[in-house]
């Protein structure tokens, strides 16, 4: 009987949180994740080789030490296209940035007093300071349509936002709250990934987020990953969910992709976004084969990287060589259900390398994205 071959093109992959750390969630159809790339790494022995001294030059002993896994995963990046519902990756976004998501339902109206950095609301129910915002600017000429923001303060119907508006909105003015990620102290829980094929399948326990990665290009989708260590690989996964259940069926182009640094636009090429946890395996402990456990080992670290064309446009220039930092507010879309955003309020720039080529020239900027009073650096935003 010939063999059955496994075609990567049909493989399915679940994504679930753990409650306990090393305990396998049984999936659901509905942590069903797209995916472009997975891979579920192990080596359950680390063998080494014993040399023993003999009369002979005869290898004849290995041993065993402890079992090391690693896991990435990656995809376009599917927001649900329905304001107020998680995508499918929401499990992956909370546990690479660390808080629960902010996702309170509410929505009403510019009544008055607006500007460019806040207005009067018909009504503030529901809306929560550091929670994000999608506020459709239907005035000025050419009107921006939707864009999102962070709320600073709350107070009654009066608010204020972050960072500035490029222009205030109108009377009637919709602003809807819609689904915030935030960074924390600890990541709060770690990954169960089951790989399926046709007839092939693997399971990753105990997925620890230590890099989340997101981009936009100018010719591409928004995209996401994200890798860090596991405790072990399975050698079957558990039994497969009956259905494979997403949410999402139009992920933001960066055709639609906006860049404001301080109050201005900027034009880009490409963006990208590394969140690295500096996270440790408690893989130490004797008496143990395997990770028991883990913990943050030092610093987290956010950096920026933004490629643009070398034009007579020199804000990230300007603030690069004269070490003033800045606001980054990345968003693609402009679908209410399918619009990412990210904020970086703070962000120190490199100075770049000067390009010298025949035609057009490009810049590559690195920026290292800082805190002010801890967890502030970086959100992200589904509206």
């Amino acid at each position: 009987m010939p063999n059955t071959y496994q075609v990567g093109r049909v493989g399915r992959v679940y994504v679930a949180k753990q409650a306990t750390f090393g305990t396998a969630p049984t999936f659901a159809s509905t942590d069903a994740l797209r995916h472009s790339m997975v891979k579920l790494n192990a080596n359950p022995r680390n063998r080494v080789n014993a040399r023993i001294r003999a009369l002979h030059p005869s290898l004849t002993t290995r041993r065993t030490r402890r079992t090391t896994a690693n896991w990435s995963l990656g995809d376009v990046l599917y927001p649900s296209g329905a304001l107020n519902t998680l995508p499918d990756m929401s499990d992956i976004l909370e546990c690479g940035l660390g808080a629960v998501p902010t996702n309170t339902p509410a929505a009403t109206t510019v009544a008055s007093g607006a500007g460019v950095s806040g207005a009067v609301l018909a009504v503030g129910t529901g809306m929560v300071v550091g929670q994000p915002i999608l506020i459709n600017l239907t005035t000025g000429s050419p009107a921006t349509g939707r864009v999102v923001r962070w709320l600073v303060t709350v107070a009654g119907a009066t608010v204020t936002w972050a960072p500035p508006l490029p222009q205030a909105p109108g009377v009637g003015d919709t602003v809807k709250a819609c689904i915030g990620y935030a960074l924390a102290t600890d990541l709060p829980k770690a990954l169960q990934i089951g790989h399926y094929l046709t007839s092939v399948s693997k399971e990753g326990s105990g997925c620890v987020v230590q890099e989340l990665k997101f981009a936009i290009d100018a010719n591409d989708e928004i995209r996401w990953e994200a890798s860090g260590p596991m405790i072990e690989r399975l050698t079957a996964a558990q039994t497969e969910p009956g259905a494979f259940t997403v949410v999402g069926t139009t992920p933001p182009s960066g055709l639609s992709a906006t860049l404001r640094v301080a109050a201005g636009a900027y034009e880009f090429l490409k963006l990208g976004v590394t969140i690295s946890n500096s996270m440790e395996m408690d893989n130490f402990a004797a008496g143990t084969t395997k990770a028991q456990n883990y913990f943050r080992k030092g610093w987290r670290e956010v950096k920026l990287d933004i490629n643009s064309m070398y034009s007579n446009d020199v804000t990230l220039m300007t603030a690069a060589e004269g070490t003033t930092d800045q606001a980054l507010l990345a968003q693609c879309g402009n679908v209410e259900g399918s619009i990412v955003a990210m904020y970086a309020p703070v962000v120190e720039f490199d100075v770049p390398d000067d390009p010298d080529s025949d035609e057009t020239m490009e810049h590559g900027f690195s920026g290292t994205v800082k805190g002010t009073n801890g967890n502030d650096e970086f959100y992200l935003a589904l509206a």
